[in-house]
């Protein structure tokens, strides 16, 4: 029996991000207890070219480098976030596929309403101006 890769299977990827988390916490002697909304959000939009054994290896990346109770979006890998072209409709994509239509236009109508300025954007929408940088393309 063939398994679809990872990428074809995004609703298990919080399962095996939980069940990663608890392994590699035992391993480290952590007490890591999850995963913020913003770093799932961004191994959900990665492609894992690597399969399972790169999530693997994020995630225990992750428990290495976390100094909190939860795997925050700055333990995660640059290239996780890395930019990537717009689609030809112009809406942001994130590292590994295209944005939901409804964030696609909700990060739009912000960088309208700010003129563009990427940094006010960012702090307008709560999000981190690096990451958003990162996660983003040019053009909402």
């Amino acid at each position: 029996m063939v398994l679809p890769p990872v990428a074809h299977r995004r609703e298990d990827i919080p399962l095996l991000v939980d069940s990663l988390i608890r392994k590699f916490s035992v391993q480290q002697g952590k007490q890591i207890e999850g995963i913020s909304e913003d770093a799932l959000g961004v191994l959900m939009g990665y492609g894992f070219p690597g399969n399972v054994r790169q999530l693997q290896k994020v995630i225990e990346h992750d428990v290495v480098l976390c100094h909190g109770d939860r795997i925050e979006i700055e333990c995660l890998p640059v290239e996780m976030a890395q930019k990537t072209p717009a689609t030809n409709d112009g809406a942001p994509e994130v590292a590994g596929g295209p944005l939901p239509e409804a964030e696609a236009a909700a990060i739009a109508q912000t960088l309208r309403e700010h003129a563009g300025h990427r940094g006010r954007t960012a702090k307008a929408l709560g999000l981190n101006q690096a990451y958003f940088n990162r996660l983003f393309s040019g053009k909402a």
